[in-house]
């Protein structure tokens, strides 16, 4: 009989307190793996939201360098075919308005020359480059607009140079409005003398406050 009693009381499994206890530990564990899982999760999210954004820089950098380096100052029409005194133009509805050389023409079908007229805008906390399909575009001309930042608070573009006085050169000026006539050289004329622009510098305020200063350079 006592042996009948000590089987019958081995294999009666584990008691209420036992699994109250196994309980309590696998929960422990589960919130300690779920804590590090979503820990994990939040940072992957920061990092490929940041690997993003420095995705974006680096695509608007290459952009709108490659836009300068290829800068042309020739002859440009409006949209009403009326011949434009300015063949580099920043303020007003667009930030900066250019001609640039190097379009690749893909299709091949469309014979077309390598120029194409550029702007950009800054519209809905969007920087905005419009490329036009025509270098001199007409009303009903169709173009394409390709966003480089978004999330933006300002956004401006404005001319580097320097003064040029007695063989000397002066302190650094910035001007928010300049207009470059066709033909060239890279400067403008003003009361001070002749202002010899040497880059134009993208500035740009985010809205959560952080900002982009951006020097690119001219062909001279």
């Amino acid at each position: 009989m006592r042996d009948r009693k000590k089987t019958t009381h081995k294999n009666a499994g584990f008691t209420l307190v036992e699994v109250l206890i196994a309980l309590f530990i696998f929960s422990l564990i589960s919130v300690g793996a779920t804590s590090a899982l979503t820990s994990s999760l939040r940072s992957k999210a920061q990092m490929d939201t940041k690997l993003t954004e420095i995705a974006k820089i680096d695509s608007l950098r290459a952009l709108v360098r490659a836009d300068m380096a290829s800068l042309v100052l020739r002859k440009r029409r409006g949209i009403y075919g009326g011949e434009e005194p300015e063949a580099l133009k920043a303020g007003g509805e667009a930030l900066l308005s250019f001609t640039r050389s190097g379009r690749s023409n893909p299709g091949g079908n469309d014979p077309r020359g390598d120029l194409q007229r550029v702007e950009y805008l800054f519209q809905g906390k969007q920087l905005i480059r419009r490329s036009y399909a025509r270098v001199n575009p007409a009303p009903q001309t169709p173009f394409t607009d390709r966003v480089l930042m978004d999330g933006l608070k300002t956004a401006s573009l404005s001319a580097l140079g320097y003064f040029s006085a007695s063989g000397a050169q002066a302190a650094e000026i910035e001007l928010t409005r300049f207009a470059v006539p066709p033909g060239g050289p890279m400067q403008i004329a003003s009361a001070q003398g002749t202002l010899e622009i040497g880059a134009i510098k993208l500035t740009l305020i985010f809205e959560n406050g952080d900002s982009l200063t951006q020097l690119f350079e001219l062909p001279s």
